[in-house]
């Protein structure tokens, strides 16, 4: 297993329910919440105190909107992973939260059946 990677699941059932969960674990999730979300009150993801919920918008890779969320960071060790934690709280339904994984996609370490790691989100 790869510790350095930064992995990315959908953390809710798709299409049951009203709100979507995806979460980043590991050492670049801040780096690359950074690159999709945009706070409305235009500061920076980063300026806001650790474990703050951040309305915003989700931006795909040409910067156009593709759903407002609510975006929260938990800094190492303090998160359920004991990793740096980004979790986006998105619409639910499949469209949406289904994309997630490809766009946050850094390598090796992508959840799957039988990870240990993955299985704590």
């Amino acid at each position: 297993m790869y510790q350095e990677d930064t992995i990315s699941a959908v953390t809710t059932p798709l299409g049951l329910g009203a709100v979507g969960i995806v979460r980043l674990s590991g050492p670049s999730s801040l780096a690359l919440a950074e690159q999709m979300f945009r706070p409305a009150s235009g500061k920076p993801f980063r300026s806001y105190a650790v474990r703050t919920m951040v309305y915003g918008t989700v931006v795909d890779e040409t910067g156009a909107p593709v759903d407002e969320v609510l975006c929260v960071y938990m800094k190492a060790p303090h998160s359920y992973t004991a990793e740096d934690v980004v979790e986006f709280q998105c619409h639910g339904g499949t469209a949406c939260a289904a994309s997630w994984p490809s766009r946050t996609a850094t390598g090796r370490g992508l959840p799957s059946r039988g990870n240990t790691r993955a299985a704590l989100f």
